[in-house]
This record gives structure tokens, C-alpha cells and sequence, in this order.
């Protein structure tokens, strides 16, 4: 059963309880108040009856010579003056009972209803008794409750069909709403992530559509973020191979060539210096594939760790490399503590710092400052730069603004795309700013840790 159907009659079901008890209430209470009242009035009237007919037998002869007739005769006397059926029955001395005892009840006489009231005298001589009843015509009463009922049934009728739209109209409203959610929610299902569920209401209903919304734009950027790294996944194993058959293609040209035996010695350096390289690639992308896969799969532990010996370490490493390539770098590090996994963070560094010196420049800054954020680190070149557009993607595995200088430089593409992950490891992002023919810099904040928290406190 839907829930229309089961709000339409449970609103229905309600309403027919309520309107019945309501009904039978008001005609229950108003009938016993209206037969209490002729209850209280036929028994006023029957004690005057009863004094009028002991006033009036007082009067006469002695009751044992008194006929029939003449108690027939008293009787309608009585009826015709209070207008109430009045029965005298004279009762002998051998009667038992107590005199002055009322009892009534309700009676029908041919369909008519009424209430009987009986009640004994004893006569003047104190042994002889009189039987008085009466009956008084109630029929009004219930005439007037089958009216009252009649009309209550009416309005009952009238009220129930008005009801009835109302649950109807209530019931529609209710289940309006949940009806379309539900056509979206097939619709979702189906493929179509653009329809929006319009929110007019603020009750639970309005609450209900927003939320709708809310899952809808958060299924659709999930289904977003799923297309986008599949394309990546697609871009990496296709890169991958690739990166893979370049320099396979070129070692086993020249170790053919080698193999042939018709070279001279130049030309066999010259072929081996080529393999060289090429295996020297293959081993870099070795490694390189092996710590993005390392940092992917493993949770490492960080530390506090000093930035001066940190930083004063990275000089050392790099020094041999930046005169090698005929680098300037520059180092301006404040000092305080960070939280960082040494090893990672290092590569990090070594990674970024080598990107600057590929930049075509010839100067590299290291900067570091505390922050209220934390530890900012910037490494700055005054290299070609970065067009704005290609900002976006540099650190996607395997890919390479300009792909014959990165081969060139044993380049596979993957040195930003670990950094990136490091960083990650840290809570941190890489930041790139960036103008053609002027220079990057590249920026990423740490945490400090207590010890330096402590210090500048």
C-alpha cells in the first residue's frame, strides 16, 4: 500500500472516530438531560396528583361504600384537570406495603413511550390504600433527539466529505514531494546526474529535497572525481608504456648494433654511452615509480625536527649539484622545529630544488619563516616559468611541459608528482606561482611542533 493511500484513510479513519464519538456524545448527553428533566416533572406532577386525590377522597363518603364507577369517575377527573392519564386502585386492609414510596419507569404503550409513576396512600381511616399511577407522554423527547440525531448525522456526512478533499489535498502534499524525489532518484540511477530537485518549502519535506540535492552534487562530483582519475589512470599507463618503450626502443638499437660487430671503437663507446643513458633513465624511473608506490601504501611517523641541521644538510647534498650544473642556490632559513618524516621531506626538497635548477635559470632561493599557519618553505628560480595554463597538471604523474628537455635530463615526469604526495603526508600543499621569462616559486607550510610553539611563547 502507498503512503497516499495509507495517510488518505488513517486522516479518514480519524476524522469518522472523532466525528462519531462527537455524535454520540452531544445526542447521548442532550437525550439523558432532556428524559431527566420529564423524570423530575412527572414526578412533581404525580405527588400534586396524589394530593389532589387524597383532598378530593377526604371529601367523600367512606371508601368502602365508595364503586368502581366512582373511582373511574375520580380518575378521568384527575386526568382532565393536570392533563395526565391518572389510574386509582383502591387496595384492601390485608395489603402490606410502604406507603409513600414513588417508583417510575419508562414504558411504551402503542409506540408510545412514556414514564409511569406509582406511589401508595393510606385513606383517612387509616386502613384502607389507594394505588395512584400515571403516565406522562415523552414522545417529544425522543421525536427531538431523532431530529437532533438526524441533523448530527448531516453534518457528520458533510463534515466527512470535507475531510475527505482535506486528507486528499494533505496527503498529495505530502506525498507530492517524495514522489518526484523518488522519479529523480530513478533518474540518477539511470545516468541523468543533472536534474535539481526545486526546493519550495521549509518544513521536513524542503529539508528532504535540499538534502536530495546535497547527495546529488555530492554523487556528482564523486562520479567527476572517478572520470578524472580514470583519464589519469588511462594517461599514466599509457605514458608509462612510453616512458618504458623509448628508451627500450634505443637499447636495443644500439646493443643490435653492437652485436653486429661492425663498429669501430668510437662508434662502440658512442653506442654503449647511449645504452648507458638510456638504462640510467629506466633505473630513475625505477626508483621513482617505487617511492610514489611507497608513500601511496605506507603511514609514517613524524617528528620534530630542527630546520637548521635539516636545512644545513640539504645544502650539503645539493652544493656538489649546483656547482656541477652551474647553480647559485641560496639558503635563508629561520630556525625553529617542524613535524616531518625526515627521509620524505628531504626528497621533497632535493626534488623541488632540482626542478628550479631545470628551470633555465641561474638562481635558486630556499626560504623558510615561521607563520601563524605554521613553517613556510619557498623555493624561488628566476628560470623560463610556467604558462598559467599548464599550472594545473604538473603534478599528474608523467607528464611534462616540455618533453624533449625532460628526456633529455633523464626527466620521467614524476618528481612533482611525489612531491605532491609528501606533502600530502604532511598536511600540506604545493603552491605554485608563476610568470613566463621572470621565474617559479614554489611554497608549502609544515607544522611546527610544540618545542617551537614553546619558543615563541
Amino acid at each position: 500500500m502507498k503512503i497516499f493511500t495509507k495517510l488518505f484513510f488513517a486522516i479518514l479513519i480519524m476524522m469518522t472516530v472523532t466525528l462519531s464519538a462527537v455524535r454520540y456524545y452531544s445526542v447521548t448527553s442532550s437525550f439523558e438531560a432532556e428524559l431527566d428533566t420529564a423524570v423530575q416533572g412527572a414526578l412533581k406532577q404525580h405527588r400534586l396528583i396524589s394530593y389532589s386525590a387524597l383532598a378530593d377522597m377526604n371529601n367523600m363518603e367512606a371508601l368502602t361504600d365508595m364503586s368502581l364507577s366512582s373511582l373511574i369517575v375520580l380518575s378521568d377527573l384527575i386526568s382532565s384537570n393536570f392533563e395526565t392519564k391518572t389510574t386509582l386502585e383502591l387496595l384492601g386492609e390485608d395489603h402490606t406495603g410502604e406507603t409513600g414510596i414513588l417508583s417510575y419507569s419508562v414504558i411504551e404503550d402503542e409506540g408510545v413511550p412514556k414514564i409511569l409513576v406509582e406511589s401508595l396512600i393510606a385513606t383517612r381511616n387509616n386502613k384502607d390504600f389507594l394505588k395512584i399511577s400515571t403516565e406522562t407522554d415523552i414522545s417529544r423527547i425522543y421525536n427531538e433527539t431523532n431530529d437532533l440525531s438526524s441533523r448530527y448525522n448531516l453534518i457528520c456526512f458533510t463534515a466527512y466529505v470535507i475531510c475527505a478533499v482535506l486528507a486528499a489535498v494533505l496527503a498529495f502534499s505530502v506525498t507530492g514531494p517524495i514522489r518526484k524525489l523518488s522519479r529523480a532518484s530513478k533518474e540518477m540511477a539511470a545516468g541523468n546526474y543533472e536534474l535539481k530537485i526545486p526546493v519550495r518549502r521549509n518544513d521536513e519535506i524542503g529539508e528532504l529535497s535540499k538534502s536530495f540535492n546535497k547527495m546529488k552534487d555530492s554523487v556528482t562530483e564523486t562520479m567527476d572525481k572517478l572520470e578524472f582519475a580514470s583519464r589519469q589512470k588511462d594517461d599514466f599507463v599509457g605514458n608509462f608504456a612510453h616512458e618504458l618503450k623509448t628508451p627500450m626502443t634505443s637499447i636495443i638499437g644500439y646493443a643490435d648494433v653492437i652485436y653486429s660487430g661492425n663498429l669501430n671503437e668510437d662508434e662502440m663507446r658512442e653506442a654503449a654511452g647511449y645504452i648507458l643513458n638510456e638504462g640510467m633513465r629506466l633505473e630513475s624511473l625505477a626508483f621513482k615509480l617505487l617511492e610514489l608506490i611507497t608513500v601511496t601504501e605506507n603511514k609514517f611517523v613524524l617528528e620534530d625536527t630542527d630546520t637548521k641541521a635539516f636545512f644545513d644538510d640539504t645544502e650539503q647534498t645539493i652544493i656538489p649539484v649546483a656547482v656541477k650544473k652551474n647553480m647559485h642556490i641560496s639558503f635563508d632559513c629561520e630556525s625553529a622545529y617542524i613535524r616531518i618524516e625526515y627521509d620524505l621531506f628531504k626528497t621533497m626538497v632535493m626534488n623541488l630544488i632540482d626542478n628550479a635548477f631545470k628551470s633555465g635559470g641561474s638562481h635558486v632561493w630556499v626560504t623558510g619563516r615561521k607563520t601563524d599557519q605554521g613553517y613556510k618553505i619557498s623555493i624561488r628560480d628566476n628560470g623560463r616559468g610556467i604558462p598559467e595554463e599548464e599550472i594545473s597538471r604538473i603534478t599528474e604523474a608523467f607528464y611534462m611541459i616540455d618533453k624533449a628537455r625532460s628526456r633529455s635530463e633523464n626527466g620521467a615526469g614524476l618528481g612533482l608528482a611525489l612531491c605532491e604526495r609528501v606533502a600530502r603526508l604532511h598536511n600540506s600543499t604545493l603552491k605554485f606561482e608563476s610568470k613566463v621569462g621572470e621565474g617559479t616559486t614554489v611554497s608549502f607550510t609544515v607544522s611546527l611542533s610544540r618545542e617551537a610553539e614553546d619558543e615563541a611563547d
